[in-house]
């Protein structure tokens, strides 16, 4: 029995350190590992590329807009301080433009949406504009469901935590 219990204490000690470990790590890590559970960007978890760029096609968290509050905090119950993960559309010096079905961002139209599928209003970002040296706009992968850009508008480049890259998806 204490063979059993030796092994047991073992195979344990390691665990413990490892769970020790994980519960540690956002204060350790900051922002280096982000989970991701909206239909954005794929589910899963997410890693900082440290040595990456903002630049298109690349995928940012960010905090979330003050046109955004709203909308996540009171119909979405988000936390004010949950972050965005969402794909980089246009950068700085590209045009994106509201039209009446949706957002031309880089020649391709974007649909939108007036009221999300619960029937809450969506707020509706209005202006067709030259992106500015320190904003970008973000969009999600999933048609216009997906709450980003098109809703708020452009993101400034103070508000982006950096580039991620998924490490294991689900």
């Amino acid at each position: 029995m204490t063979a059993k219990l030796a092994r047991a204490g073992r195979l344990l000690v390691p665990v413990f350190i490892v769970l020790a470990l994980i519960a540690a790590a956002p204060h350790a890590l900051g922002k280096t590992f982000l989970i991701n559970t909206t239909p954005s960007v794929p589910t899963g978890l997410y890693v900082r590329d440290y040595s990456a760029s903002v630049e298109r096609g690349v995928i940012v968290a960010f905090r979330q807009p003050q046109a955004a509050r709203a909308y996540l905090g009171d119909t979405l119950g988000f936390p004010g301080d949950a972050l965005l993960l969402k794909l980089v559309a246009a950068a700085p010096g590209d045009v994106a433009c509201r039209e009446a079905t949706g957002v031309r961002v880089g020649g391709a139209l974007r649909p939108i949406m007036e009221a999300d599928p619960r029937g809450a209003v969506l707020p509706q970002w209005r202006e067709c504009r030259m992106l500015a040296s320190d904003e970008i706009f973000a969009l999600g992968g999933h048609g216009a469901s997906s709450f980003d850009s098109r809703y708020f508008g452009p993101v400034r480049d103070s508000d982006v935590l950096g580039v991620y890259r998924s490490f294991v998806t689900w």
